[in-house]
């Protein structure tokens, strides 16, 4: 994918639109295995993950003033920013749905989604209530199987419950603005330093680990290991170098980007 969903709104501040009601932007419903969603713009839309079974890997995004609904198994966050937005994940088990031997149309078995195999990594989230939010986890889900790590969260934005050992909570005003037209999309914010103080893995195949049932772990389509190495804007990652959210050129203070048509910095 490769799209900028966006609704009537042009501009926004921080804080300034509620979290009730979203159009829907990207939606991925059962047998969504090994489906990867990178390079998009959402804004005032949601993404919803329906009774999937994993992997779905999601990188490299920037979703404004946008819900993330995730109802499944094998959801993967990586790379992404999430500014001003809205989460949920819900498990279930009695909606059952089928999964299939890797890169194939092959039924293995069929079940119902509980929130297996979870991984939120390398997002940067500013604004909003962040993971901190009640009804973030939907009623008889559990979040044992989730992993939440080395993420940064700025301007009041909050952690995940009892995850986030190594992310970066710092509530530094980043003053970030969102803006777009008919023919273009903007954003800019700006970074403490403590974003920069600490190191980032590189997202990796085997670094996420296999999903199970699907019994697979994020792979291309020929089966080889699909590693996060490139940005929003297909810039490499450097190993040595990693920086979280969608773009690697990132730097102490103000950060602008044109998003679209993709231009890196105006």
């Amino acid at each position: 994918m490769n799209c900028l969903v966006a609704a009537e709104r042009s501009e926004a501040a921080l804080g300034t639109s509620p979290h009730q009601i979203w159009p829907v932007g990207i939606w991925l419903d059962w047998g969504a295995q090994n489906t990867r969603v990178t390079g998009n713009i959402l804004c005032d839309a949601r993404l919803g993950l329906e009774v999937n079974l994993g992997p779905v890997i999601v990188d490299n995004n920037v979703f404004v003033r946008s819900s993330v609904g995730a109802e499944g198994n094998g959801t993967i966050l990586a790379h992404n920013l999430f500014y001003d937005c809205g989460f949920n994940f819900g498990a279930s088990p009695k909606r059952i749905v089928p999964y299939y031997k890797p890169h194939s149309t092959v039924r293995s078995g069929k079940t119902g989604p509980t929130l297996l195999h979870e991984r939120i990594f390398n997002n940067i989230i500013i604004g909003g209530p962040g993971f901190a939010r009640g009804g973030l986890i939907g009623e008889n889900a559990k979040t044992a199987d989730f992993i939440v790590n080395n993420n940064v969260y700025l301007d009041g934005a909050g952690k995940f419950p009892n995850q986030d050992a190594d992310s970066v909570v710092d509530a530094s005003k980043t003053n970030a603005r969102f803006k777009r037209d008919d023919k273009s999309a903007t954003i800019s914010y700006e970074l403490p330093a403590t974003v920069f103080d600490k190191k980032y893995p590189l997202i990796t195949s085997k670094g996420m680990g296999k999903v199970p049932l699907a019994n697979m772990f994020m792979e291309h389509p020929d089966g080889k290991p699909l590693d996060i190495t490139t940005d929003y804007f297909g810039r490499p990652i450097v190993r040595t170098r990693v920086l979280p959210g969608p773009f690697q050129d990132l730097r102490k203070g103000k950060n602008s980007f044109i998003l679209w048509p993709k231009q890196t910095r105006p």
